[in-house]
């Protein structure tokens, strides 16, 4: 799995995760981190091969702690297992 962190809706970092997480971890590892980095920071997305499965984003005229964020759902975020 890769976790894209995201600044400016660009990506900023990009981390590969340890094999054989499960999604749910991926996800709660990619919040811990998220909200330990110094640089501003949009959102992450986590990424298994070509399936996205999470999504956190930040909208622009939005001003906010990602500890604070939470999901949307949106027709094309997929479930996670």
């Amino acid at each position: 799995m890769r976790r894209y962190f995201l600044n400016d809706g660009q990506v900023a970092d990009v981390e590969m995760q340890p094999p054989g997480l499960s999604d749910k971890g991926a996800i709660a590892t990619g919040r811990l981190l998220s909200s330990q980095r110094e640089e501003p920071l949009d959102g992450f997305e986590v990424w298994h091969r070509n399936r996205m499965v999470f999504r956190l984003h930040a909208p622009a005229e939005a001003v906010v702690s990602i500890r604070r964020w939470t999901q949307r759902q949106r027709p094309y975020d997929l479930p996670v297992r």
